[in-house]
């Protein structure tokens, strides 16, 4: 089984995300004791003194480059580290699925579910209640490299909340379906499915 996390992931970007934080409120402390001394500077000043521009200009032009700077990093990077932990610390403590199908395909999109980039891998699973095929999307990392699996290939997967955590490949059964066989049952699903809608 190849497993796609080693556990290291969690506690170093939860803890890049703490750095990242205190950098920033570090920042943000030492713009607003600028702003202050700048403020000091100007009561001291005599009233309508030449002088009185300088202490204004220096606090709003640090202030408003701080905050120009501050907006991208904050909603880009941050907003980043947040959703990419949170998803992480899931993995640690979710509860994990195993499945096994046939792989259809790779599509390389990126696709964004709670603020994280993932790419997805395409599986005909069976549905044993109702004795058809599906398709099925399972979620993968952007941060981890494709699995090295063919089309057409069996394989045994672990998800956690439809997110890839391991995987490996199996022998094909001797009494597998062949894929021709798999898509006409999804396409027959998907044509009773739509007939249900247009009905309702």
């Amino acid at each position: 089984m190849i497993e796609l996390y080693d556990g290291s992931e969690y506690p170093r970007e939860k803890a890049a995300k703490k750095r990242f934080l205190t950098i920033w409120l570090i920042l943000l402390g030492a713009v607003i004791l600028f702003d202050i001394g700048m403020i000091v500077w100007l009561a001291t000043l005599p009233y309508q003194s030449p002088l009185a521009v300088w202490p204004k200009a220096a606090a709003m032009v640090l202030s408003c480059v701080f905050a120009f700077f501050s907006f991208p990093v904050l909603s880009i990077k941050f907003r980043r580290l947040r959703f990419y932990t949170k998803m992480l610390g899931y993995l640690e403590t979710g509860l994990r699925e195993g499945s096994t199908g046939e792989l259809k395909n790779f599509s390389t999109a990126v696709e964004v579910r709670e603020g994280v980039d993932y790419h997805t891998m395409i599986t005909f699973e069976y549905n044993e209640r109702k004795k058809e095929y599906f398709e099925r999307k399972v979620l993968i990392d952007c941060e981890k490299p494709l699995p090295d699996i063919q089309p057409g290939e069996m394989v045994h997967y672990i998800t956690q909340g439809n997110i890839l955590v391991s995987y490996e490949t199996l022998p094909r059964p001797a009494d597998e379906p062949s894929t021709e066989e798999k898509i006409k049952s999804v396409m027959k699903k998907n044509r009773r499915e739509e007939l249900v809608k247009c009905r309702q």
